[in-house]
Parts: C-alpha cells; structure tokens; sequence
C-alpha cells in the first residue's frame, strides 16, 4: 500500500512542527509496511487543501492529513465534499468536547462543535489528549485518515487507535504494540536495544520528544494471535532492560499513565506552578476522567501569592529565594493542603529568557508532597538551548513521573523523602490602608509651577514633575515626526521620482548629461541628472516597491542617506558593490539590491511579504527591475533566508562564475536553501542565465543578527513569455537555513532532506494481454563484454563494453504461471502478430536527421549528497565475489565515474581532437548516462547494479584525460520530475537504435534514432556484423524450451513454415518484428515467433539480425550491431563527438530525445 502525507494549518508550514510531524507519521506508516511516496504542506484555506486532496486522490492509496480540523474544520468540510459524504453530529465526540473545556476551566467556543461533525461512516479515533477527534474514512477503495497536527495530540492518538484501525486494515496479520519511556535519551535507548531494532520481525522503532520517547513494536504474522505472541516478548524485554523509566505499555502518554494510575489508587493531586504557569494541570485534565482525580491548579508566580495563598514562609522566600528546593518543598505541602487532596506538587525555576536571584535559566526544582513526607528534584533542562516551551514542557514531564513513580511504589515508600514539619497556617495577608490626603486649596499655576513661600523640596518636586511633562511632550513630538511625518515626506519624494522616470524622457539639458554613460537609457535622462549615482529602477506591480536603484560603488552609503543624498532611516534600494554598471557592454550574471524594511509599508517592506506566504508569491512572480543601459522584467524562482557572508555562511552576493557548472550551482544552491518547491520546468534556471537577488533585514525573524531575507529571480530569456503559473509551487519544509536560524542547525536541515519524488520514467510498463501479471526478468549471460576481435579501424580498443545495461539485455516476459510468453494477440515485444500467409513487410520510412537542438543544462534544487544515498555499484571481483562501492563525496563520485568510463570508452583514440567541442565527449556523455543509470536502478528499481570495472592510474596520461573529463560533468544526471530516467546504453546499433517498446516492452520517450556512425566502416567488421550457425532441430527445440510451462503441462509444437526467413520488419527495416516459426498457443491459434525473442533464445549480438540461410538442416543468421541497442549507442557517441564535434549534452539529448519540451532535463549537481 502506498501512502501520502498531507500536513495542514498555517502553523505546520514552517519550522520544525511540520517536519516532525511528516516524519513521525512517515515512521509509523512504515513499520506497517506503507510506503510513503508523497509529504505535502497545505495551508488551513480549502482552496489549498483541495487542490492538495484531489491530487492525492488521484495517486494514491491512502491519504493521511495532519491537522485543520481545529476550530474551522476546513479538512473535514473539504474531506466531505470531495467523497460526497454529508458531515454529522457524533455525540461521544461531542461530549468528550465539552468535558475538555469543564476540565480545563475555559469557555467553550461556539466553533467547537463543528470539531464533532465527522463524515458519515467514518471510523472515529477519540482525542483523548485534545478536543478535535481524527477520523478514517474508506471509499472506493482507498482510505483517508484526519488527525490532529499537534505532535501532542497525534502521537498518542496514532499509538492508541491508528494503530489497531491499520492492523485491521492489514487483516489482522500486523500488529502494533508500544513501551513509553521517559528519562532516557535516544541515544542510550539505542545503544540498550540495538540488538533489538536490528531485528525485523518484530520490529523495534524508537520515536523520542522532549525527554519521551515512544517504542513501537511491530509484529506481522498470518494470524493476529501469532502476532500478538510475537510482540509479548520483545514488549517484556525492553521493559526489562529499561526497569523504572518504563512509564507504560500501550498507555499513550505519561500524563495518561498518572491519571490512570491516580484511578487505580483511588488518589488525588493538587498542583501548584510557578515557571511553567498551569501547564502541569493542562497536561493532567486535559485526559479524559481526570476530574476524578484532580482537586485544583494554582499558578503562583509572585511571593506574595506562594505566601499568602500557599503558606510559604517569608522567611523560606527571603532567605532561599524562590527558586530553591526549600519553596519547592512549601508550594507541593501548601497545594496538598489547599486543595485536600492527597498528592501535591510543587514547581518553580527559571525558564527565561532571563536569569533570575543569580541562577541560570533552567533550573528548575519540582517537588511532591503526601501527608507525610516531601520528595524533592532539581533538574537542568538547558541541553544546548534556552528555549522557554522546552523548559517548561520538560519540568512538567519530569513532575509527572515523579507522580507517577511514587504511585507505582506504593503501598511500599519511595525511596528518598524527607519527613514534613507540622503544618501551621499561614500568617493573613497586611493589607495596607490608603492614606487620606487633605485638598490642597491652591490654584491650578502655583500647584503647577515653582511659587513663591514653597520650600526647597516642594520646588524640586514641581520642577521634576514639569521636567516629565516637557520630556513627554518631545517624545510625542519625535513619535510625530518619525512615524508621519518622516514617512510622508519621504513618500512625497519617490513619488516625485516617479514622475521623472519616464520611459520618454528627452526634456533634460545635454550639459546635465554631459558625462552620462555611453548607452544610457533616455527614461534614466531627469533622474541621472539630478543623482548621477542612479543605475537601475525597480518595480513590483501590486506592491509599493517602485523605486530607483543607486550604485553601491560608495558602499553602504545609500542604506542610510536617500536619493538627494540626505539621511534617513528609509535610505534607497542601491546594488551590491561588486555589480558591474560601467557600460552598456558590462556583464553580471548575478546582480545583488539592498534594501531596508523599517516600516511604514516602504522600501522594501513589502518584500518580506514574500516569506511565509505562497498566495503572495503567486500573486507577485514577476519583477521588474532595469538598469540605466536595458530593460527587463525578472521571474521569481526562490525565496530564501540568509546570513552575511562575512560570518561563513553561504555566499549569496557572488557574481563572477568560472564556467556554467560553477554557476548553475550556485542557482541550485539557491533553490536548496528556497522556503518554495517549484516544479520542474517552471522558472527553471539554465546556462546563460541572469540572476536578480532583492535582500532586506531579516533578524526579528530569523532571530540572530545579520539575517537576510532575499527574494531570487531569473531574467526572463528572449522570446520567453513573461507570464508565469505558479500554481504548483509548494511550501518546502527541508529547506536549508543558515546557521542560528530560530536554533537550529543548517547541516541537520540538511541532512533532514528527501529527495523529491514525482512520477519518474521507470521501466515497469509491460504490453496489453501479456502483462497483466508481468515482470522483467532479468538475465546476463548473452552479451559479451570483450569483443574476440579487435576493430579495424580507429576508435576504442576492443568492444565498447555496455556494463551497467548487461543485466537488461535479453528480458524475457513471464506471467505468474508459465515461464514461457502468454498466449494473447501481441508479441513479447507488443508488436501484434502476423497470420498465416503474411509476406514480408519492406520498411517504408527512413531515419529522420539528428537535431540541432542542444538541451541546456538546468540548476539542480537539491544537495548533490541526496542523490549519493542512491549511487551503489557492486564491482565483480575474483570467481563470485563482489564489492560494495559507494561514493560519499564529489571526489569519490568522479572516481568511480571515470572507472566506468575507462571500462566503457577508454581507448585514446576515441577522444577526439583536444580544443573542439566534441573532445571527450562521448565519455562526458558516457559518464551522465551511466551515473543516471546507476540512481534510477538504486532509488526507482531498489537494486544495486554489478559492474566489472577497470582500474584507474592517475599518473597515466589516458588515464588522467578521462579522470579530468568526469570531473566537468560529476553530478550532472538526467532527471524527469525530480527522479532518475533509465538510461541504458550499448556498443552499436544497425544505424538506428531500437524503439525501447519492441526491446524492453516499456513506453519511456524515446525511441528509434538515427546512429550514423554505427556501421562497419567506423566500428569494424568483425565488431559490428558476426554470423553464427544453429542446427535447425536444435533450435526448435529451444525455442520449445522457452516457450514451454511445465506447470500447466504446455509444450507446443514448434515448426517452420518452409524455410526460416523475416515475415515483418520494424519502420527502418533493421529489427525483424516476426518470423516464420509457427506455433499454437493455449488456445490452439497459431502464432509465429517474434525477432525479439529469438534473440533471447539464442543469446545473438544483437536483436538486429538477418536469415542468410537455410538448407533444412542448418540455419544461418547475420546481425549487426552489438547490444540490446536502446538508449546511446557509444560507438555513435564517438562517432558524432570526433567527426562532427558534438558535446555531450546534444549526444545525450539525440539518444535519449531530450527536447525543450520533454520531461526528462539535464540537471546539474548541487554541491555544498
């Protein structure tokens, strides 16, 4: 079952929320054995969500969507219309509603009922953690699951009733039990169960938060009762091993653990807060039937309440402070007492920002009261960072299962107690009483001002108090001016620009452009004489971003003076220092605008609309920005949040590249670090592009200093349309942020990143009635790596040896009860068959002639280490061993590369004439494809290729070529929606490649191409065209063979209508299609043999062949070529590459149809 993932709400799009959210989920589906092919983030809007459902609807078969069902309940209303189900009132849900908001002492909204409205038929999962239930709705086949998006709420809804609803999905063969742990890391818990989650069934995972940690174990058996037997163990030994941080098996969570546990014992608890301000009693009423057990919740932040309300000493307080273990103590003994109950805890600690009575923030003492004793503990819950939340949720969970243990002790004595004084009640609270003060009959002035007969402290009282006054009075005035009357004139003056920047402005004196730049638009004539500093103008339409642009040859000056060169604080959006603006001929490919976003909706304050906000993006993706030399408009292609370069971080300001590769990275290495997913195709980046980077400060947000947010666009290209559809772009939860973000590490967030999947060309497609149950068989023994001959005339060394595709040469077709080829109206190869009579078909078309086309090479938008978790070869070694290779850095990566293309095309001779275009072309070419081949066999087919490989000697000058020549293209691959396409490759063909169809029986796109060079003139006899002789009775027999199934007893009777001869050809005449070899299918119609699988019975060079005799006793067949002959030929790589000087990306755009409107792109790697 394969599974999408859709998390919902404003809240989940960025941040960690979401991301811990997908992959909890994308773990547990997991070990359920659901394949999660799609994670998707959506805004709460129905609009978004819709578009998001449908296409989920469409491909897979189960959706689960975390989150908006909250208040709005817009996934529910969306869910319901999509499935035409009519939302109804579920009761239990309801009721479980209004005890949440009894329990927590808040009013319930007038929302909160729609929360209960779940999709008639719906299987409901309670919240026991919550008010909004999820729910599983079944149609059609496929499921949908709506659960909350708080991890809070989600993950023990998902190990309380998801689970079980999945087993039973499963037919009750997979069960799911889980261990709650707490007070252990994830690192000791896998380090004491790694024999355990080594194991696959059961299956140990751990799934840790905050100091919890969750172990689901996960059984799969024919029958529930097995599977249940096979967790009892795995569920007894983990708690062993654990002991006392075991806090519950199949409980849900801890708080559930202490309520259940209160139940049990027929206890109560009463608490009182001081750093975490009611969350403990959050935690504990928020599940239901807590109200048995909770007496009442106290938050005591000040003294005077701990004191008054509390009974805590004054002198505990002033002499110990409020952070000490001693109030810890008083606050637990004081809420027992308040509250009558029988347990009481205490907390109180620093959770910051700030330190507090000298004690780092972080510390936090937690103690629990009974009748008669007081257990104490201090906890440091800074590990690295300060955040408040984590403080508090931290103390908070260690308050609980130090309930928690004391209740699983009882009816024994925790160990660790101290015996409580006597209680004495605590001293009433002084309430001071306002002092009466006499009217002073005096008259307004001289009780204002300094008067005659008043004394010197009088007039000092009076003289502060006017000094107040008069100070309020300048900062009205300074709040006056900096907030209107500074915007407004600031305003007046770009509006005033706005009216000099005309697109026909020839009005201005020439002595005012005496010394203006050759080329100089004349729209830039007023405004370069009244600043000559003037290089640009920038405009947004729909913004208030409509602005000129000044040089930034003078620095930062214009960040702070404006257009007149006076001081602001609103300065001028002005370039980068580096950009080049001399003249009409300067050339930058990346230009750089600053601009500030101090408020009042100028500058660039509209820019940081962009962040966080996919409908303002789409409304807004084009920019206009042009220089005083050309006019241009601008795509929006990323938008991102950035350091200075000066603290490390990358480089956003550069605009001198070494070459196209150098540059295109840097775009892809935009794109990786974009807060948007763009699809393929849409504002793509390629060679010879121009970049506009827009930057304004970003550090209230991004919370560290130096922060950027910068808004990347690419130039619209000649002819190219400026309109744009973004209507596919999606929110990206793994993108790279710098470092300090919110927290955060980058290289985590790296390290985080899937690669983005998508519909890739794979090679699964099989024909009509053949392959109803059909799989690719896969086989090795019929191609030859090593020519007997050696060529006779210039090229490679021996045979061009097609290694990564010699486990896809012959693929025999087989259905799940015959070996052999099915009976049905078309061929293995899905070419219908002839009939009886049928003379032979001459080829009626003729090659068509390669394309001038040279596909660009695109900006890849993800970090090239990615994609290196799927390149794994095996090496064949000595007899049947083998060696794992698998690369881990770009070096490692060219390394392997440049082996396999010295196995392939590593003959000095076919390198071609050094300084032209085709000079190492056909191996740069030879490297994309087999790199591509290696990433689609691992991450599309799941299997690691073997190859034989030659070493490589770097002191060897051919050796060194080759090793220099992948190392310009290391990384580049063919990708179609963001995956690997099949790329097989071969020795040679007849002249024309083979369609993929006839071969392989797969629709990919392309097909039959022309191979000019292909032929024994540039090949060589001997390596091009072999005869070979078969014993005719001998080869009916195996054709017998193979078409035999001696599972069902069918062994037809192979025969030969008159001689053996081609009754039909494919369109060129090269690939014969059937033959005259007859035989009765299951249903005793009689076929005839394909080509395609002759060429597999009899393990030939190639499917290209001819019957050049036979005499009733021996047959006699010529082919030509050698290879399965689909995908690029090497020998016409050469032959292009050398005699006419194609590059690499035209041979693999002929061979492999790359076109400017194909799917499949050539990408180039992101290195960081």
């Amino acid at each position: 079952m394969n599974a999408e993932i859709i998390t919902i709400g404003a809240d989940l799009l960025h941040g960690g929320a979401a991301n811990a959210g997908g992959q909890f989920l994308s773990h547990e589906l997991a070990a359920f054995g659901v394949e999660v092919t799609h994670l998707s983030t959506v805004g709460a809007d129905e609009a978004s969500l819709r578009e998001a459902l449908q296409l989920a609807l469409n491909r897979s078969e189960l959706i689960v969507a975390a989150g908006g069902s909250g208040d709005g309940g817009s996934a529910l209303q969306v869910v319901a219309q999509a499935l035409s189900l009519p939302l109804e009132l579920h009761q239990e849900s309801l009721e479980r509603i209004q005890e949440y908001f009894v329990n927590t002492c808040r009013p319930m909204p007038p929302d909160a009922e729609k929360q209960a409205r779940l999709p008639r038929g719906a299987v409901v999962f309670p919240n026991d953690h919550g008010t909004a239930p999820g729910c599983a709705v079944s149609r059609y086949g496929q499921r949908i699951l709506l659960l909350p998006g708080s991890l809070r709420e989600l993950m023990p809804m998902f190990s309380d009733y998801v689970a079980p609803y999945l087993s039973n999905c499963a037919g009750g063969t997979t069960v799911s039990r889980t261990v709650g742990v707490f007070g252990l890391s994830e690192a000791v818990l896998t380090e004491r169960l790694a024999d355990l989650m080594s194991e696959a069934n059961p299956n140990v995972a751990l799934y840790a938060k905050e100091g919890e940690a969750i172990l689901r174990v996960t059984a799969h058996a024919a029958e529930r009762a097995d599977a249940l037997a096979l967790c009892a163990p795995a569920v007894e030994e983990i708690c062993r091993r654990l002991g006392v941080n075991v806090y519950g098996v199949d409980v849900g969570s801890l708080q559930k653990a202490v309520v259940a546990l209160l139940l049990d014992k027929g206890m109560k608890i009463a608490t009182a807060e001081s750093c975490t301000a009611g969350l403990l009693s959050g935690r504990l009423t928020e599940v239901a039937g807590a109200s048995a057990v909770f007496e009442c919740g106290i938050a005591a932040y000040s003294k005077e309440i701990k004191h008054n309300i509390l009974g805590v000493p004054t002198e505990t307080l002033e002499q110990y402070g409020a952070v000490s273990p001693e109030t810890a103590r008083a606050m637990a003994a004081g809420a027992r007492r308040v509250g009558n109950a029988q347990l009481g805890v205490g907390i109180t600690g620093v959770a910051g920002p700030d330190t507090s009575e000298g004690k780092p923030v972080g510390t936090v003492y937690i103690a629990l009261a009974d009748e008669k004793r007081v257990w104490v503990k201090k906890i440091d819950a800074v590990e690295g960072t300060a955040d408040r939340e984590y403080i508090r949720y931290l103390a908070t969970s260690h308050a609980l299962d130090l309930v928690r243990r004391y209740l699983e002790a009882l009816p024994t004595v925790m160990a660790g107690g101290e015996a409580l004084k006597p209680d004495s009640p605590p001293a009433p609270a002084e309430i001071p009483e306002a002092a009466v003060v006499q009217p002073r009959k005096k008259n307004l002035l001289r009780a204002v001002f300094p008067w005659k007969g008043d004394s010197r402290g009088e007039i000092v009282r009076k003289c502060a108090i006017l000094g107040v006054f008069l100070l309020l009075i300048a900062v009205a005035a300074s709040i006056l001016y900096l907030y209107v009357l500074q915007p407004m004139d600031n305003q007046r003056l770009y509006n005033q620009l706005t009216l000099l920047y005309d697109v026909d402005n020839n009005s201005v004196m020439e002595s005012d452009l005496e010394y203006a730049p050759e080329g100089m638009l004349s729209q830039f004539n007023a405004l370069y004489a009244r600043n000559s500093d003037v290089r640009g103008w920038l405009k947004i339409d729909g913004t208030n971003i409509n602005y000129p642009v000044m040089s930034g040859a003078n620095g930062d000056f214009y960040r702070t003076h404006n257009f007149d060169r006076q001081p602001t604080i609103y300065g001028v959006p002005y370039f980068d220092a580096k950009a080049a603006l001399v003249s009409s001929e300067s050339v930058n490919r990346s230009l750089v605008v600053y601009g500030s976003n101090v408020g009042s909706g100028q500058m660039f304050s509209d820019l940081t609309k962009y962040y966080n906000d996919l409908e303002f993006l789409r409304e807004h993706p084009v920019i206009e920005m042009n220089t005083i030399y050309r006019n241009a408009k601008w795509k929006v292609f990323a938008v991102m949040v950035a350091a200075s370069p000066e603290d490390g971080d990358f480089d956003y300001t550069r605009n001198a590249f070494a070459d196209e590769m150098e540059f295109l990275s840097f775009a892809g290495a935009i794109r990786l670090r974009s807060l948007y997913v763009y699809p393929d195709g849409v504002v793509d980046i390629q060679e010879g592009d121009n970049l506009l980077l827009l930057s304004t400060p970003f550090s209230d947000v991004a919370g560290f200093d130096g922060a950027q947010l910068v808004v990347a666009a690419r130039q619209v290209r000649s002819g190219e349309s400026e309109s744009v559809d973004l209507r596919g772009v999606t929110y990206n939860n793994d993108a790279l942020m710098p470092n300090g973000w919110k927290g955060h590490s980058s290289a985590e967030a790296a390290r985080s990143t899937t690669l983005p999947t998508g519909s890739p060309i794979t090679r699964g497609t099989t024909t009509q009635e053949e392959t109803a149950s059909t799989t690719m068989q896969e086989e090795t023994s019929t191609t030859p790596t090593e020519p007997g001959t050696e060529p006779s005339t210039a090229g490679p060394t021996g045979e061009p040896t097609a290694t990564a595709t010699t486990t896809t040469t012959t693929t025999k077709p087989e259905d799940t009860t015959s070996t052999g080829p099915s009976d049905g109206t078309t061929s293995a190869a899905g070419t219908t068959s002839a009939t009886a009579g049928t003379e032979p078909t001459a080829p009626t078309e003729t090659p068509p002639p390669p394309s001038e086309y040279e596909p660009p090479l695109n900006a890849g938008s993800q970090d090239e280490t990615k994609y290196l978790t799927y390149c794994k070869v095996k090496e064949s070694l000595s007899g049947d061993m083998t060696m794992t290779i698998q690369p881990q850095t770009r070096e490692e990566l060219q390394l392997l590369l440049a082996r396999i293309v010295k196995t392939e095309l590593g003959t000095a001779s076919a390198f071609g004439t050094p300084g032209t275009p085709g000079y190492m072309a056909a191996q740069k070419a030879q490297a994309v494809a087999a790199y591509t081949y290696i990433l689609y066999s691992n991450q599309v087919e799941r299997s690691t290729p073997t190859l034989s490989l030659k070493s490589l000697d770097l002191s060897n000058t051919t050796d060194r070529q080759i090793y220099e020549a992948v190392g310009d293209v290391v990384g580049v691959k063919i990708l179609s929606g963001g995956r690997p396409v099949f790329t097989p490759y071969f020795s040679s063909s007849p002249g024309v490649t083979a369609d993929n169809q006839y071969i392989f029986g797969q629709q990919l796109p392309y097909g039959s191409v022309l191979s000019e060079y292909d032929d024994a003139e540039h090949v060589g006899d001997s390596n091009w065209e072999s005869r070979a002789a078969f014993d005719r009775t001998a080869l009916l027999q195996r054709v017998e063979a193979y078409l035999a199934d001696d599972k069902t007893g069918y062994r037809p009777a192979v025969s030969i209508e008159g001689t053996l001869r081609v009754l039909s050809w494919d369109q060129y005449g090269k690939y014969p299609q059937t033959l005259s070899i007859t035989y009765p299918d299951r249903n005793g119609k009689e076929r005839y043999l394909t080509g395609k699988q002759l060429y597999d019975i009899l393990g030939l060079r190639s499917p290209s062949f001819q019957v050049v005799s036979d005499d009733g006793e021996q047959v006699v067949l010529q082919t030509q070529g050698w290879g399965h002959c689909v995908g690029l030929s090497q020998w016409g790589a050469v032959g292009y590459a050398c005699n006419e000087n194609w590059d690499y990306k035209r041979i693999l755009g002929h061979y492999y149809s790359i076109t400017a409107s194909s799917s499949q792109r050539l990408v180039a790697p992101v290195w960081s």
